[in-house]
Formats: C-alpha cells, structure tokens, sequence
C-alpha cells in the first residue's frame, strides 16, 4: 500500500475512534461572529500569510474607545484585503476523493515522523480575546493538517461574516495556540480534516491570532460555503505543490490536477489543469530528483516567503530554492511549464473606456509660445526672487496681465470638485502642430503676478514614449504605472489599432503587437482596473484599460474604478 493510502486509512481509523469521545463543533455560525472578517489570516507578530503574499499589519493602530464591532470588521478587510464574493465552481467531493494523490507514490517522499516535538509552539495560558462592543472576535475554519509541530495547516473553507464573504484559504502557520489544546494539537495527524475555532487575542497594538478549539472531521465535510471560492480558493482537493518565486510570482499544482498561476503583477490564472498523465510524470520528476532528501524548511512568519518549493504528498515539505539551484533546476523547469500551461489560453485585451470630444481652442497669445513655457516661467519667478544679475535673460512676457474672461475659460489647477464635473475640464490649446494643457491657479492671493502669466501651468500632451523610456521597465520586479495623469498621453499613431476603431467591449492585442509595444502595454497592465487616459484625434478616452484575460475568469477590463 502506497505511503500517502497507510497515511489517510489511519486518519479514518483515528477520526473513528475520536469521534467517539468528542462532538463535533457545532456547524450553526453564531451572530455575534458574522460581523469580523478575516482576521484569521493573521499570523504572530502581526503578519498575514494568504497565497497571494504576505502583509505587515502596523502595530501602532489607533483606534477610538467608542469604535463599533462593524468598524472593527470593516477595518480587518480593509488591512487583510480578503473580502470578496464568493464565485462558482464545482462542489467538493468526499474526504477521500478531496485529500488524495492516487500517485504520490512516484515522488518516494517519506511519511511524516510521528514523534511530535511541540517546542516550536506557544502554548498560551493567560489569553486576554479581543473584544469589541462586547462581542468576541473569532470564527471557524474547515482545514488540512499538514504540520502538527510548528502547527501547519491548509485552509479550505471560512466561516462567513454576515454581508462579507471572505475568499480566505491557503497555507498557515499557527504559533499561537490555547494550552488546553496541547494534548490535541500532539494527537493531530497529517493530511487529516479539522474543524477549527480561531479567535483575535491582545489589542490593536498588539494583536494576534489563537487556535481555540479543534475537532477531526470524519467521513464528508459540511463546508460554510456549498461552493468553493475563486482565484486560488476556487479548489479544495489540496494543494500538492507549491512554488514561491524569487519575486512574487506563485505556482500551484493541486491533487486533482488543477493548477494556479499568479505572474509578478499578482494576476492569477486558474482555469487550465494537468491531465493525469501530466501529473504523474511530475510527481515522478520529483522523485527522480531526490526532492525527498533536501532539507525542510519552516515558512517565515516576519517575511514574504520567495525562492521556496514545497512538495505535499506523504508530508508537508519546503524547501529553499536558495543553494539548491543545481539539484532543483529541472523541478524549476517545470514549473515554468506549469505557469505557461496555465496562460496558454488567455489572450490580451485592449478596452478604450469613455470617448469624450476635447474643446480644442486656438491659442490666444501668439506672441507667447507654449513651447518650453514652464522652464521660462521658473526662471521668470527666480529672476524676480534673486534679480538679472543671478538670473539674466528678458522675461517680461511672464509679467503680462491676463483678461478675466480668458482666465474664466481655464480648467483650475486644483479642482474643487469632481474633475470631470468641471465645465472647463475638457478645454485644451493648440499652437502649431502641437496640443497643450493650460490651468490657472484660481487661488491665488491678490499679488501683483495674480492674473499673469507666472500663475499658468502649461503642459504639452505629448506621447508617453520619452517617459517610458527614461523609467526603463522592470518586467520581472514591476513597480507601479507611470501613466496615471488624468489630463492624458497622445496615443501613438504607429500602435495599432487606433482607439476609434476599438468597440466598447474591448479588442483582442495579438501576442506580437504586444511584444512590439510591450513597455506601453505593460505600464497599462500595472494601471489595473484604474486604466489611463489618451487623446487621439480630438477625443480623450478615459480609463483606457489593457488586460490578460483568463477566459472563464474575472479581470480587470470587466470592472469600472
């Protein structure tokens, strides 16, 4: 009998005979709970670990004496980032069928060691829960256990919090556990299914998460949700392999076959999966490679994990890609295999948002050019500030007086509202070839340069090559879009297709036309759901958006900011 069958056959065997001195925690989710969300993705010394990455919580928190029980909720969703609809998907099977890998065998990864050494657990006597409105913060999980010492477990399902559906799942480390769960915690076995009460201990300056109670499910779990979640929640029958790249990019190969990929820009694809036949030749390159024989490590709880492969067959076993490079090299192959199988079917998609007419207007100075307008007036102001003799040069045309009814006709530098509500938001010049922006401080305290040139702000619309080429894009650590300015960037006249032609629902970038204008759509994919303005042809087009799509699957084209 293969290892990972003698691991589950005992886990019936052991859920049996506990099920005969326990009852089970009570399925019913209790009122006072529904109101705080998530808080069980913290971790000690305030780190969150969910599959997407890790989260520093501040632990210098205030909040007021009088805060409410649906504030506190609101606030947990907002640090933990998990709140979110719950998506379709298939419903879980049976514990056997959800927690098995038929060839797991072909790995020759051993069992886990049964002699459970509890010294890397805190074992709390005196707890103090956190209360708000006098009320318990703390809910219920349906998990896997992969680790009993330090305490490792796979969540599968959250209990849900009233309106908030918590898409919460994925691999936790516990390090703080109620001491009268000691003998429990040391009896758990790997790969078994548990049903377990986590509450919020400490307050906001030193807040932590504490296993409170633990049950083993036998036979089919009664999950909170009858559907699984989405993204890389969307599948319950385990997670077999687990692949942390140097940067932020993630790899997850599950029992039945399904597999997740999130790129450096933290997108996820799930929609594609392993045959069995695929599956089977890589459990089998990893018992080729003598995965079983390298060193486990523990998953930091005070950093992201990066650079780490983690196999979960007949144990839970991480490993550092770091000083194993050589020895992990084919494995690593592979899971780039894995993330391009998982993008094989998305394609990119172009949207151009909202189409609105420009109120282009001659430029009423002729005399004054627009051309190289801000350099000459900071040097107008300085000239003024420190006189000719530090600042030479004829500035004169800065000190002009402006009329009040050009004035009235400029969009203001600092809106007092909504831009777009603004009746001069849309008013642009053009002098020669060349388009321009043109603001107007309208609060600026009567002075003798109020009402002049100095108190313009001109900006030419220009295309965004010159700033994407001095940003120099980093495809592999991306930082954030540099097109994010609302008054917007000429779009290319050599990109095609032109933004005109592009329907409402968007147009499909072939792969080439991408690699051809990369750093630009790249930029437009850090943009994300917020997307960037452009101008073409006397239109501006608002929260223009580039998307990957994973077709089966929600992105950022199909939501509005």
């Amino acid at each position: 009998m293969p290892l990972h069958e003698r691991g589950i056959k005992k886990q019936e065997s052991k859920n049996q005979t506990r099920n005969k001195r326990k009852s089970p925690l009570r399925p019913e989710v209790s009122q006072q709970k529904i109101l705080l969300s998530t808080i069980d993705a913290l971790q000690f010394n305030g780190m969150i670990r969910t599959q997407k990455h890790w989260h520093k919580i501040g632990v210098n928190v205030w909040v007021p004496a009088t805060i409410s029980f649906i504030a506190v909720a609101c606030m947990a969703g907002l640090l933990f980032g998990v709140f979110a609809r719950a998506a379709q998907s298939p419903s879980a099977g049976k514990v056997a069928d959800m927690v098995s890998c038929p060839n797991c065998g072909l790995t020759n990864q051993k069992s886990v060691n049964r002699n459970t050494d509890l010294s890397q657990t805190e074992f709390l006597i005196h707890i103090k829960p956190f209360v708000a409105d006098g009320r318990k913060a703390e809910w219920q999980v349906i998990a896997r256990v992969l680790s009993a010492s330090p305490l490792i477990i796979e969540v599968l399902d959250t209990e849900p919090w009233g309106n908030y559906e918590p898409d919460n799942c994925g691999i936790r480390v516990i390090p703080s556990i109620d001491a009268k769960l000691r003998a429990s915690v040391a009896d758990l076995s790997y790969n078994e299914l548990i049903k377990a009460k986590m509450f919020a201990a400490g307050d906001f300056k030193s807040l932590e998460v504490v296993l409170g109670d633990v049950e083993a499910i036998s036979g089919t779990p009664i999950y909170f949700h009858n559907n699984a979640g989405k993204d890389f929640c969307a599948n319950r029958s385990g997670r077999l392999i687990v692949y942390h790249g140097p940067i932020g990019d993630l790899v997850t190969v599950y029992n039945d076959g399904g597999i997740y990929y999130r790129n450096s820009l933290f997108r996820g694809f799930s929609q594609q999966r392993l045959s069995t036949q695929e599956l089977s030749e890589l459990l089998g390159a990893f018992g080729r490679s003598n995965f079983d024989q390298l060193a486990t490590t523990i998953p930091a709880s005070d950093k992201p994990e990066k650079s780490t492969l983690t196999l979960i067959c007949s144990r839970f076993q991480d490993v550092s890609v770091t000083g194993h490079e050589s020895d992990l090299a084919p494995m690593l192959r592979r899971m780039d295999g894995i993330a391009a199988k998982a993008l094989s079917h998305a394609h990119f998609l172009l949207r151009p948002g909202k189409r609105i007419a420009l109120d282009i207007r001659p430029w009423p100075y002729p005399g004054v050019s627009l051309d190289g307008f801000q350099e000459r007036k900071e040097l107008a102001i300085k000239q003024r500030m420190y006189g000719p003799q530090t600042i030479p040069g004829n500035f004169e045309e800065m000190h002009q007086q402006l009329a009040d009814d050009f004035l009235k006709g400029l969009p203001p530098r600092v809106s007092t509202h909504r831009l777009q509500d603004d009746p001069n938001w849309y008013v642009y010049f053009a002098q020669g070839e060349k388009l321009y922006r043109v603001a107007y401080n309208s609060g600026c305290t009567p002075t003798p340069v109020c009402k002049t040139f100095e108190t313009l702000y001109v900006h030419p619309v220009v295309k965004p090559d010159a700033l994407l080429t001095q940003f120099k894009q980093d495809y592999q650590t991306p930082s954030g879009s540099v097109l994010g300015i609302p008054t917007g960037w000429l779009w290319p006249r050599e990109m095609a297709p032109r933004l005109a032609n592009v329907p409402p629902e968007g147009t499909v970038i072939s792969n080439r036309d991408y690699e051809s204008h990369k750093s630009l759509y790249f930029d437009l994919l850090k943009a994300g759901r917020g997307g960037a303005n452009f101008i073409e042809d006397g239109f501006i087009y608002e929260n223009v958006k580039f998307c990957q799509v994973d077709p089966g699957s929600p992105t950022e084209c199909e939501t509005t900011p």
